[in-house]
């Protein structure tokens, strides 16, 4: 099943026109709504992202890393939405993302996300913001 949605993705990416794109884009919003955390993972997710549906890969990647804050090795699950963010340029919407994010672990492990946000701050060109972060961190 999921290697017929990458497919249908691919097929999405490369053939369907903006219009169809949008007619595409809330064809797998109906069908995310209902889904887990796993089928999230395994099935929408690798959806969005082989069809180039930024936005929702984004959002979906970002609920997944909510849901499963707190877990062990749960960091694994912020890469991907850290480097689908980059590559958008959306550095000022990942610095907030990833402080929600910070608020959520435990606390023994909040330095790393706060850091991450720090350095989407730097990149957004907002000192600010990333000094205020990095004194919460090197106090």
């Amino acid at each position: 099943m999921a290697a017929i949605l990458e497919e249908m993705g691919v097929t999405v990416n490369t053939y369907f026109t903006p219009e169809e794109r949008l007619v595409f884009a809330s064809f797998a919003e109906s069908k995310r709504n209902g889904m887990n955390a796993a089928d999230l993972e395994k099935f929408a997710i690798p959806l969005a992202e082989s069809a180039a549906l930024a936005e929702q890969e984004s959002r979906w990647r970002f609920e997944l890393m909510m849901q499963r804050a707190g877990l062990p090795n749960d960091y694994g699950e912020a890469r991907p939405f850290i480097e689908l963010e980059r590559r958008r340029g959306r550095f000022a919407d990942l610095g907030s993302k990833l402080e929600q994010y910070e608020t959520v672990v435990p606390p023994l492990y909040r330095n790393t996300p706060l850091l991450a946000a720090a350095d989407a701050y730097r990149s957004a060109g907002d000192e600010q913001n990333e000094l205020r972060l990095l004194s919460r961190v090197l106090p």
